[in-house]
């Protein structure tokens, strides 16, 4: 799982100040007792080289007026944690008060749609969310290209009921493969098409040797 890429960098650039200057805004105030920050303290916080401690990250948070969670990256991939456990309880709260079983499988379609954004958002960055979301729709107009006349015609909510089905699939697969697929699937198409290339060429190799 790669780490979450913290928002530091991001923020002061934003404010328009250098890395001495904000370590000089981190000392303010500072006891004789307590270690100053550096500029290469900065620099190491923001390459994600060190973990920046509770008491700092929360001292930068106040400073650039953001909370500790977005300062660090974690607040959207929380937002999609929420989200799928939300469905879950959702659909025990459904099928406890004996609802419609229409309205317990809709829940239930959403809840694999939940989890396979949480697989996603363990293995990349969740910025990546987007990315991996216009990925999916350019192999699917690609795909339709040889079977449709007109991919203009194809409408939004037809695409994104293709990426909802990835997120669906990716929810069910062995945590190897979900992985793998998660990070594959944030490539370019012409990435994709080198890597599946290779697979087609190794399996080949592989198959001559074991009928040789």
């Amino acid at each position: 799982m790669p780490t979450i890429k913290n928002r530091l960098k991001e923020l002061r650039i934003k404010k328009g100040i250098t890395q001495d200057k904000l370590a000089t805004e981190l000392n303010k105030g500072v006891s004789e007792n307590e270690k100053l920050v550096s500029k290469m303290v900065i620099s190491n916080w923001e390459n994600n080289k060190h973990a920046i401690k509770p008491e700092k990250a929360q001292q930068l948070a106040d400073y650039f007026e953001v909370s500790v969670g977005y300062l660090l990256g974690y607040e959207k991939f929380y937002e999609i944690e929420k989200d799928a456990l939300e469905s879950s309880e959702n659909i025990k709260k459904l099928i406890q008060s004996h609802s419609n079983f229409k309205d317990v499988i809709d829940e239930f379609e959403i809840s694999k749609v939940n989890s396979g954004k949480f697989v996603f958002s363990l293995f990349n960055e969740t910025d990546n969310i987007e990315l991996f979301e216009k990925q999916i729709k350019k192999a699917i107009i690609k795909q339709l290209e040889e079977e449709v006349e007109d991919v203009d015609t194809i409408s939004d909510e037809s695409l994104n009921e293709w990426v909802n089905g990835v997120y669906k699939a990716l929810a069910e697969l062995p945590i190897i493969y979900q992985e793998f697929l998660s990070q594959f699937l944030t490539l370019s198409i012409n990435e994709q098409d080198s890597i599946m290339n290779l697979v087609t060429t190794l399996y080949e190799n592989s198959f001559s040797k074991k009928n040789d």
